[in-house]
């Protein structure tokens, strides 16, 4: 079966990082197709197959890709359309409504569903009829489906999203020089790092994690990588609390295991995760995660266990959390070990097997 994967952009974010490495590990299958909707080429990223292209408009608002699109399927007889975000959802659905309805419809709801937004929410109502099947990246994902669009159950797999085991593995860790990434940083061989890496947005509520870095009882220093519209407000917030010199800002970085190298606990305190990537790929490298008890994420975490859960926005609680795994070795290492375990059935391979094993569900 020949399948075409629509996204919006070939950048960064967890849909294109999960079909960059499907594509890559998937170099020798000609049978599938990769299609970005806008050629965004500042933050474009090089994914190595042949069957990777993307529109010549770049504009987010363009209808060229629609006739683009119907040529790929023409000149390749794709059967399966696969739908990753918004975007490429509304051109899947119009593509399938009004130019050819024998093409089997597939989204993958990778997380907005949780923004509640009322085009997002209309889009998939809209579209009911002509989408064969929905893919969610955890079971919160299909119950926000079902609850929100009054989709069938029969009609939603379950797909968790995946670490590269190859690049993401606690020998990768090994090979870093730990006390040079520390030095770049300003940090000390012996400092305890708390880190958080992701999009600087309110869904994280990353206010909870500074107000709880300001009640700890020992010394440590906190990285909170990555960019957005909260920076300057958590740069502000940081300061007033007298956090200034344990705290260090840092901007997007494209290589994040050195990162992963020298903290010693990651805080994930969002509001929602449908199926964060930061998870898969902590989990496979070992890294102890202190998340909020929110959906999904108190799915993939079992307390105590594989992680550590703390009620959203209790900065206090949160606090001694952090505390009680920077004292309590035996804990942490417990974690730690867990970690590696549970991240051991969240791998590409694994990936690639479940969702080939859907796409024979769907089309049967």
């Amino acid at each position: 079966m020949k399948i075409l994967h629509l996204i919006d952009h070939v950048g960064f974010g967890g849909a294109q990082t999960i079909l960059k490495s499907l594509f890559e590990f998937m170099q020798s299958n000609t049978d599938i197709y990769y299609f970005a909707l806008r050629d965004n080429s500042m933050a474009r990223v090089t994914i190595h197959h042949k069957n990777v292209s993307h529109s010549t408009s770049y504009s987010k608002y363009s209808l060229k890709p629609l006739f683009e699109i119907n040529k790929i399927i023409k000149l390749n007889n794709i059967q399966l359309l696969h739908c990753h975000l918004f975007r490429s959802q509304v051109f899947g659905w119009l593509i399938k409504k009004f130019i050819n309805n024998k093409l089997i419809l597939v989204f993958h709801e990778h997380g907005e569903i949780f923004r509640d937004k009322w085009w997002f929410i209309l889009l998939q109502k809209m579209a009911r009829k002509e989408i064969d099947a929905w893919i969610a990246v955890s079971n919160s994902t299909k119950k926000q489906l079902i609850e929100n669009i009054k989709i069938f159950p029969n009609k939603i797999f379950v797909l968790y999203n995946f670490a590269d085991d190859n690049l993401y593995n606690p020998e990768s860790l090994e090979k870093i020089n730990r006390d040079q990434i520390k030095s770049t940083y300003h940090l000390q061989r012996d400092d305890f790092v708390i880190g958080f890496l992701g999009r600087l947005n309110e869904i994280k509520s990353l206010p909870t994690l500074i107000d709880a870095l300001s009640l700890l009882p020992f010394q440590f220093v906190a990285i909170i990588a990555g960019q957005g519209p909260e920076q300057y407000k958590l740069e502000l917030m940081a300061n007033r609390l007298g956090l200034y010199n344990k705290i260090r800002f840092i901007n997007f970085q494209k290589n994040i295991l050195p990162l992963y190298a020298i903290i010693d606990l990651l805080v994930l305190p969002s509001r929602s995760e449908a199926s964060p990537m930061i998870f898969y790929e902590s989990q496979m490298l070992g890294l102890p995660m202190i998340a909020s008890d929110m959906p999904a994420l108190n799915e993939l975490i079992h307390d105590g266990d594989n992680g550590v859960l703390f009620p959203f926005q209790n900065s206090k609680v949160l606090a001694q959390k952090i505390t009680k795994l920077h004292s309590d070795k035996s804990l942490y290492n417990h974690i730690k070990q867990q970690a590696c375990l549970n991240g051991s059935q969240f791998t590409l391979k694994a990936f690639i097997k479940n969702l080939n094993a859907i796409y024979v569900q769907i089309k049967a």
